[in-house]
């Protein structure tokens, strides 16, 4: 069985990152960034979390059926509610809910609400995006490099054979029968000779060979170390906030932040997106100390022990 208020949050969900349903929890979207491995470049992925905790009403559900069913506020509350009420019956007679294309609710051993996220289910922004193989400049230039080298030592090779060759062909030996052994003395020497120089050519040659690919080498290492440079001076692609409290006005956002400042947190600021202005009381570029700050955020902080972790990202 399928709620219909679960069509309206898998088209919401995309434009507001976290959608509420009222006195039963939210839901809420990520977006990790690309990455590489493996000489390959992974697109984002999008996935979506349910947290039980998120119960308040933020407005955003609710004023969408309104606005798109073209009833008043105080039905599409009670519309709402009436849902919940059938969700939960559904949980605890069947012990699973399916939620569309957002994925499905079940109830584990201790009935808790698990919620299990649609694999396949992809961000309208990331639609169409694959993996993208990527190898190593330095693997390509060595690769290429040792080609032409090998190449051009090959056709050194080949030419200095042809030239002996055709030397040899027209070589005339004398027919003089005492000069006979002197004949050959200088054919042997002349022999001699062009053996040295064919050897002398190779030597050159591979000397090259060394030295073209240690000026390779010596490049690559430099291309690499300042593409470390590069990537340890790489901003952060996403920011994440400590959200308290929201309103979907500016008036009302700051009437909130400004008694939210006066009474607990000075720094707080207000965190637009799209039509919600959600109040941050902290704002962190790595993910893991920002669920560790949350963490500790609500036990010393039980006013707020709703607070949740939103991402934006950085321009």
């Amino acid at each position: 069985m399928e709620s219909i208020i679960f069509k309206y949050i898998n088209f919401l969900l995309p434009r507001h990152n976290c959608v509420i349903i009222p006195d039963f929890g939210g839901f809420i979207t990520n977006i990790e960034p690309a990455k590489y491995t493996n000489n390959k470049i992974l697109p984002p992925t999008y996935t979506i979390s349910f947290n039980k905790e998120l119960g308040h009403d933020d407005g955003i559900l609710i004023s969408h059926i309104h606005r798109n069913e073209c009833i008043s506020y105080n039905i599409a509350t009670k519309k709402v509610k009436e849902e919940v009420f059938t969700i939960r019956k559904t949980l605890l007679t069947e012990r699973i809910f399916e939620c569309g294309k957002v994925g499905r609710l079940e109830l584990d051993d201790y009935n808790n609400i698990i919620f299990i996220a649609n694999p396949v289910i992809i961000h309208p922004q990331l639609w169409g995006l694959t993996h993208t193989e990527l190898y190593p400049l330095a693997g390509i230039y060595n690769s290429e490099g040792k080609r032409k080298n090998a190449s051009r030592l090959k056709h050194a090779l080949a030419t200095t054979a042809a030239i002996a060759a055709t030397v040899l062909l027209f070589i005339t030996p004398s027919t003089s029968i005492i000069d006979s052994s002197n004949t050959n003395k200088q054919e042997a020497g002349f022999v001699q000779s062009l053996t040295k120089s064919f050897r002398s050519s190779a030597n050159i040659q591979a000397s090259k060979t060394e030295s073209t690919a240690s000026l390779v080498s010596t490049t690559n290492k430099a291309n690499l170390e300042g593409e470390d440079i590069q990537a340890e001076k790489t901003i952060p692609s996403r920011k994440y906030h400590i959200i308290i409290g929201g309103e979907d006005n500016t008036a009302r956002a700051n009437s909130l932040l400004k008694k939210i400042q006066n009474s607990d947190f000075p720094h707080a600021e207000i965190i637009q997106s799209a039509d919600r202005y959600r109040i941050s009381a902290e704002s962190f570029d790595d993910k893991k100390t920002a669920e560790s700050f949350l963490e500790n955020f609500r036990k010393e902080n039980p006013k707020y022990e709703t607070a949740w972790l939103f991402s934006t990202r950085n321009k």
